[in-house]
């Protein structure tokens, strides 16, 4: 499903400056370290037992940013890279990438994403997430951190990332708990929140660990794109009933099945509803598990369309009974009409950007059209590159033109295509992202600070100005 850190580390065992509570002689609390990192007791799982800011420390964070190298790929630039390995309480070693921005900056809160699929890809490789992040740092001052998980497929365990030792979403719930609190240990969360984002698997394995590992406890919102899904495995398997594969069409249940018998398995043929792991349900991400996350705001964000052109009617029956069988400290719930197994940006920043005590502004109306295609030029490499950006719930290229030359995929529903040897010397315009209008420029002087490099001399500078 959808694609939203090399020291190797026990949980059980680290030493680590872990940030912990402490009560001062006044009554408030404080940050200190303790000599050993949070440990998965059971304790942990009964409830949440502590928010974000109290791991925020300072000093770790500026060690952090200061002795952790620049990343390297050019959507990176400004970023800090850290490509290390942990170890599960399972006693599996993935190894991991933890990337984040604004080092050395005084920010209000920190963001943390963690993509689908195998947890595997760059996501500022697809522009409209570029912009997304970019707006999260210029706009709000607040840190993303993205979480990669990058052990390569291997014969073993065909998809690699989170399913590197296969073991179902447990194997990747413990790997994900265990690269948070990596995450924590450093001090990189910074500013007075945290906030999670995690699309499509990054929203199921995320629910996994919530339900059986207790990691909500360090999180003060939680947004969901494309998921979670998988309450009870069960419940999945059973020829009827209103969480059944077959609500799903045979062509998509294929595809489901597949899927869950590799990251399970890594074999294709042996079915997670006829087989079990070691004697055990690893994938059901709530049953047998805690349902109750009083500390944490919860999103969901998903589209109508995954119906037709996703994972079918299973996955939106799926992620309803999951959503229905929680309780949060305030949850919500939005079917975007024209999205199908893809993100919302518009809705992504409008809950990350939020503190804990704040209101989500208004959403639009989710029966609202989606913005429309746009599309124009920019100078690049001796020539002239056509862009055109599709409106949510779309993936396809445009449609062949007199022209006849051929559109490559960039990603974001994006496409470019390259028409002539010579450029203009300088070119604009805008688009309509996140129901905003963007100004763009390629080839002419950057304005002042508020435009946001692009590469290839382009620079993004985003507006108040609403459109549809």
């Amino acid at each position: 499903m959808s694609r939203i850190f090399i020291i190797t580390i026990s949980l059980l065992m680290i030493t680590s400056c872990m940030p912990s509570k402490v009560t001062n002689s006044n009554g408030t609390k404080k940050s200190t370290t303790s000599s050993s990192m949070t440990t998965l007791l059971p304790s942990a799982i009964v409830g949440p037992t502590s928010v974000a800011p109290e791991f925020v420390n300072p000093q770790i964070a500026a060690n952090s940013d200061a002795t952790t190298p620049d990343c390297t790929l050019d959507v990176m630039a400004g970023w800090k890279c850290l490509n290390t390995t942990i170890t599960t309480a399972e006693g599996n070693t993935f190894k991991v990438a933890i990337k984040w921005n604004r080092p050395n900056k005084t920010s209000v809160g920190t963001v943390l994403l963690a993509v689908g699929g195998s947890g595997m890809g760059e996501s500022r490789q697809d522009p409209p997430s570029k912009q997304f992040m970019d707006e999260l740092d210029s706009l709000d001052n607040i840190r993303t951190i993205e979480l990669e998980f990058t052990d390569a497929p291997t014969g073993s365990s065909p998809w690699g990332g989170y399913f590197s030792h296969v073991g179902g979403y447990r194997s990747a719930g413990y790997a994900m708990t265990s690269a948070i609190e990596l995450i924590l240990s450093k001090g990189l969360v910074v500013g007075n929140f945290l906030n999670y984002m995690g699309g499509s698997n990054g929203s199921t394995v995320f629910a996994y660990a919530m339900a059986k590992m207790g990691i909500d406890r360090y999180f003060d919102r939680i947004v969901f794109q494309m998921g979670p899904f998988l309450p009870d495995l069960d419940k999945a398997c059973a020829v009827a009933g209103d969480q059944s594969f077959t609500l799903s069409t045979l062509q998509q249940q294929q595809s489901i099945a597949e899927l869950l018998n590799l990251w399970t398995f890594g074999d294709k043929n042996k079915s997670v509803c006829s087989n079990n792991f070691g004697g055990t349900d690893v994938n059901s991400i709530l049953k047998g598990g805690r349902n109750r996350f009083p500390n944490s705001h919860i999103h969901v964000i998903i589209g109508a369309k995954e119906e037709t052109i996703g994972y079918g009617k299973w996955i939106l029956a799926s992620n309803l009974a999951w959503y229905n069988g929680i309780e949060a400290k305030s949850k919500s719930r939005i079917i975007r009409p024209n999205m199908g197994h893809n993100n919302s940006y518009e809705d992504m920043r409008r809950y990350l950007k939020l503190r804990p005590d704040e209101t989500p502004e208004e959403a639009a109306d989710p029966s609202m059209n989606c913005s429309a295609d746009s599309q124009g030029t920019f100078p690049a490499d001796g020539g002239t590159v056509q862009w055109y950006c599709n409106g949510c719930g779309k993936t396809t290229a445009p449609a062949s033109d007199l022209l006849g030359l051929a559109w490559n995929s960039v990603g974001g529903n994006c496409f470019h295509r390259k028409l002539n040897p010579t450029a203009p010397q300088c070119s604009s315009g805008q688009f309509c992202a996140n129901g905003n209008i963007i100004l763009w420029n390629c080839g002419c002087a950057k304005m002042d600070a508020t435009w946001i490099d692009q590469g290839s001399t382009c620079y993004h500078k985003a507006t108040p100005n609403s459109c549809k």
